[in-house]
């Protein structure tokens, strides 16, 4: 071998060593015997010949038999195997931490004494540890002691003897520095040789928050397997040149095939087609894989593509890039480590639809925790209550109460956190712009795998039938005042008839003198106008069982006529405009007198001596309502007019400006009239001093729908 790689001859002995070509890179050999010689200590280097093979060469001492230092003995030995397989398990150890990094859970390798030999990144940022705390650390001392954990031990202990895997082994401690978890573990043995010794694969992975979140959602995340057959995700690597070296049986099960390793024609990915997320075809050659072994990404990270199988079908694929690079930094290969997250699409397609669905219902739909705070709000609710989704998420949902209803919030979520469903419950909610409502409130809870999180609400604007409602039992006591009016001027006409009839015999008596004549007359006028006004109050309320054909003009006339005299002693001016063509409604006379006679007797009251009141009556439609056919009825006054506070309330039961003089009922009883008629009422008025006054409009239809 020394003539080979020295190229030394017999005829070269005695020749200095400078002066021989030799077959070996080693320009500093001349010096380094030189040390040798100094130092009397052996010397080591790793050369190559010129054919690139790698040889050990040893430098030592020569000594003579009467231990003299006579020269130097150099020994080449040939390490080229050596040398590659140190590369080549070089490069499997850079691999295999590359793939254990690049794993998003927690990884550990144990040797068969159960110490840590490797760990990952996300195993120290986990725990909460450093490398110097781990790494050829015992197990069970980890962390003071806190993996010393008696099922634990016994599972891991009979890992290796058994060889036995171990998959979702449940661990729920208190962690010395991130408290209470539950860790789900899964082990496997590792083992490069027959008669090396076994290694342990640990994955662990924090399900605490995960246990909370959907079941579906979870076990589409369940991504990690085990690398080749150990790591539990799918996995393959790939050469400089995107040729797959190896994959797993979870990356087969993806790819719904198994490539040949090695073969030129498959490379970068394992499926049969790939996808971009929108759906457009993405070539072998430009996906993620074959981005980074080219260099134009430095690694890639949660990139989603669709992988189609021979058989056609899709999955949705997440993937995670990382290179591999030799002690040059030159990129050798790339693992991809990836994971189907088809079903959580499913999920968040459906969560997508029901959304959709919840924004466009008319109904407001909140959603809170059981702390009170607003966490979704749709547009229904906007609509509603007038707040924006950005003003209305992470407020209390007090803000829609009115503060004499706020002890309601607690009893509600109390209920809730019960577990009670509430359903129709009537309550009143306030806007942005402070009006209240009357709503319809349905309350569920909202469970997340067993536990009450919050509660949905369903509210419903149901003010309207409120006033139906209150429509209606004013209308019932609007018919008990008139029976009751009616009864008595019933009970009053017969003996005021009688009386009437005394008072004239009394006036044609013979021998009374002229004083006495014309105060019997004076009473006979005044009881014959008494008389008159219990047969109007007769007239006012004794109605006909059907409705009849009314002219509103003629009714007015009467009413007018009522309040002749007093009109002529405050010199009130009356002007009346007639263009509703002798058109009648189908109605109640009695009732319409009333309602005529109520506006016109608060007219004159608020009207000054020498006021004026303007009565309108033509054809019209409903204010809202164009198909609605009807007369419309204008009674206006200059008087003093009603302030604005008071013209919201003046159709309230028992609301009066006039003190103890007023009953407060007119309005009310004129607006409950109306509205049983099928009509409207509104009011405009001014107190202001140069135009001053108020005008009562009112609309009924010319066909009486029913009586309420």
């Amino acid at each position: 071998m020394a003539d080979k790689l020295l190229k030394v001859l017999p005829s070269d002995i005695g020749r200095p060593i400078a002066d021989i070509r030799l077959n070996i890179e080693a320009p500093e050999l001349e010096s380094m015997i030189g040390r040798v010689f100094e130092s009397l200590q052996p010397m080591e280097r790793e050369v190559q010949d010129l054919e690139g093979h790698w040889h050990s060469l040893n430098i030592l001492p020569y000594r003579t038999q009467d231990n003299k230092i006579d020269g130097v003995v150099l020994a080449l030995q040939n390490i080229d195997a050596i040398k590659g397989a140190n590369e080549q398990l070089q490069k499997s150890t850079e691999f295999f931490r590359a793939v254990m990094n690049t794993v998003i859970e927690p990884l550990l390798v144990l040797d068969s004494e159960l110490r840590v030999v490797m760990a990952n990144e996300p195993f120290f940022n986990t725990f909460k540890v450093s490398a110097k705390e781990t790494v050829n650390k015992f197990l069970y001392s980890l962390g003071n002691g806190q993996w010393n954990i008696p099922e634990l031990r016994r599972l891991l202990e009979e890992v290796l003897p058994k060889r036995q895997t171990v998959r979702s082994f449940l661990v729920e401690h208190d962690f010395e520095d991130i408290g209470q978890r539950t860790i789900r573990l899964n082990a496997n043995t590792l083992s490069s040789m027959p008669d090396a010794e076994p290694m342990i694969l640990l994955a662990l992975e924090d399900i605490t928050e995960s246990n909370q979140a959907d079941l579906v959602l979870r076990e589409s995340e369940e991504r990690f397997r085990t690398l080749f057959a150990l790591v539990p995700v799918a996995a393959y690597y790939c050469d400089a040149s995107g040729i797959i070296q190896n994959f797993n049986h979870r990356a087969q099960e993806l790819w719904g095939r198994a490539p040949e390793v090695g073969d030129t024609d498959e490379r970068f990915c394992g499926s049969f087609k790939m996808f971009r997320p929108d759906g457009r075809f993405m070539p072998h050659e430009d996906c993620p894989m074959a981005e980074v072994v080219s260099g134009k990404l430095e690694e890639v990270h949660d990139q989603e593509v669709l992988l189609e199988r021979l058989d056609g079908s899709r999955i949705t694929a997440v993937v995670n890039i990382r290179p591999l690079k030799n002690q040059r930094g030159e990129v050798t290969g790339a693992v991809n480590c990836f994971y189907d997250i088809s079903e959580r699409k499913q999920v968040e397609q459906a969560m997508a639809r029901l959304a959709a669905i919840v924004e466009c219902s008319d109904d407001a739909i909140v959603g809170k925790n059981l702390n009170g705070i607003i966490e979704t709000w749709n547009a229904g609710a906007q609509r509603l209550f007038g707040y924006t989704r950005q003003e209305a998420i992470g407020q209390l949902v007090t803000m829609l109460i009115p503060p004499e209803r706020v002890d309601e919030e607690p009893a509600i979520l109390e209920r809730i956190r019960r577990g009670e469903h509430i359903k129709n419950y009537e309550s009143v909610r306030r806007r942005k712009d402070g009006t209240l409502l009357d709503v319809s409130l349905t309350i569920s809870p909202i469970v997340v795998h067993g536990q009450i999180v919050g509660a949905s609400k369903i509210a419903r604007d149901i003010t309207d039938r409120k006033l139906a409602e209150g429509a209606l039992v004013k209308s019932e006591k609007l018919a008990a005042a008139g029976r009751l009016a009616a009864t008595l001027a019933h009970e009053i006409n017969n003996p005021l008839q009688a009386v009437t009839n005394l008072m004239s015999l009394l006036r044609k008596a013979p021998g009374l003198n002229t004083n006495v004549q014309a105060y019997a007359a004076m009473a006979e006028d005044e009881l014959n106008r008494v008389v008159r006004l219990t047969q109007q109050s007769l007239s006012f309320y004794r109605e006909s069982i059907y409705p009849v054909a009314v002219n509103l003009n003629t009714v007015l006339d009467s009413v007018l006529d009522l309040y002749a005299k007093r009109l002529r002693e405050k010199e009130i001016s009356v002007t009346k405009r007639d263009r509703s063509d002798g058109i009648t409604i189908n109605s109640y006379a009695g009732e319409i007198r009333q309602v005529f006679s109520t506006l016109v007797l608060n007219a004159m009251e608020a009207l000054p001596a020498g006021g004026t009141i303007a009565v309108r009556i033509h054809k019209s439609f409903h204010w809202n309502n164009r198909m609605s056919a009807g007369i419309r009825v204008a009674i206006a006054d200059n008087g003093i007019g009603i302030p604005p506070n008071n013209t919201a309330r003046i159709f309230e039961p028992f609301f009066t400006t006039k003190g103890e003089q007023g009953t407060g009922l007119g309005l009310w009883v004129a607006n409950g009239i109306i509205s049983r008629l099928g009509g409207s009422i509104r009011v405009r008025s001014s107190v202001r001093p140069s135009n001053s006054g108020t005008c009562f409009l009112i609309f009924l239809p010319t066909q009486l729908a029913g009586r309420g």
